[in-house]
């Protein structure tokens, strides 16, 4: 059913906002279920074929109603809070599982130390460039599990912001307690 899953958006600083095209073939008329998950997040616009969606959500996110044979497109725009910590964020949703899945993300930071899992090559351009700073083919896959440093950022060997030093002292005397 789902052929194709482009994934494009924007880090910021603690969210991501993500666009998710999904191309689907129907082979038979009537109405069929394309389960999006992205349930993790608050949908910010969607369209199927152009027009209003059908949506429905559970526990397992979103899915898209498509009526009718032949290829349809589902547009998903989601925004949802970044996991991990400060010095290392994390983006993970549920996403369609499709045979072919590309993610292109920009950042108005440098990120650095990017990692997926499970793990797929990452492209990486510097911020300003005219292309995405972090490109992937994640293949078939049903999470997105993306982990970065940002490039201004403290490093992985920071000093530590404060150090302390005690010595206790004690006199103890024999029948005293």
């Amino acid at each position: 059913l789902i052929q194709q899953c482009q994934i494009r958006g924007e880090l910021l600083e603690d969210q991501a906002r993500l666009q998710i095209e999904v191309t689907v073939r129907c082979e038979r008329d009537g109405r069929r279920p394309v389960p999006l998950g992205l349930g993790e997040g608050t949908p910010l616009s969607a369209s199927i074929d152009g027009g209003s969606p059908v949506l429905t959500h559970d526990s397992q996110g979103w899915t898209a109603w498509v009526e009718g044979k032949g290829q349809h497109t589902i547009s998903f725009a989601i925004q949802r809070p970044l996991v991990g910590s400060k010095s290392l964020p994390a983006l993970v949703c549920t996403i369609p599982e499709a045979p072919v899945t590309s993610l292109e993300l920009k950042s108005l930071r440098g990120v650095s130390d990017v990692k997926l899992a499970p793990a797929a090559p990452v492209t990486l351009r510097p911020v300003g460039d005219s292309k995405p700073q972090i490109e992937a083919a994640l293949g078939p896959r049903s999470k997105l599990d993306l982990r970065w440093r940002w490039s201004d950022g403290p490093s992985r060997d920071a000093a530590p912001l404060l150090r302390a030093m005690s010595e206790v002292t004690a006199t103890v005397e024999a029948g005293v307690i």
